[in-house]
């Protein structure tokens, strides 16, 4: 219902994730959207004062206007990170389509973009969009 494929696929191994996956009922949408926070975030190493911002509305469950701006920082956050790995790919003077991985200076701030996006996604006023959104993009982090 609220899990994709890819994360249930991941529930053997996270007993919480495996937790999610027998019962996603909407009252668990909020736990659906930490963990996939927290996925996002443990892949890419995002972190900073701004991120413990998020995460402290997220626990709050602010979605109001404190998370309506939350969510404009963030959006300027991920112009900045890809206008960063647009820099770094003209500096290497690669050719071809630059690749999202964990191997390249590149490749990882295409990561930290989509962690940034799974925040934007978890502010999301509708939590079922929230959840949904958050887990595709926190699964791109892979």
């Amino acid at each position: 219902m609220f899990l994709n494929r890819q994360i249930r696929d991941l529930a053997p191994a996270d007993p919480r994730i495996a937790s999610l996956a027998a019962d996603p009922c909407p009252d668990k949408l909020p736990e659906i959207i930490r963990m996939a926070v927290d996925l996002a975030l443990r892949i890419t190493g995002l972190d900073g004062e701004f991120v413990d911002e998020v995460l402290d509305l997220l626990a709050m469950g602010e979605r109001g206007g404190r998370g309506v701006a939350a969510r404009e920082r963030l959006r300027i956050l991920h112009v900045a990170l890809r206008q960063e790995a647009q820099a770094a790919y003209e500096h290497a003077g690669a050719a071809g389509l630059p690749a999202p991985g964990h191997d390249t200076e590149i490749g990882r701030l295409m990561l930290r973009q989509e962690a940034v996006v799974t925040l934007r996604n978890a502010l999301d006023p509708d939590l079922d969009r929230a959840a949904s959104n958050a887990l595709d993009r926190a699964a791109s982090t892979d």
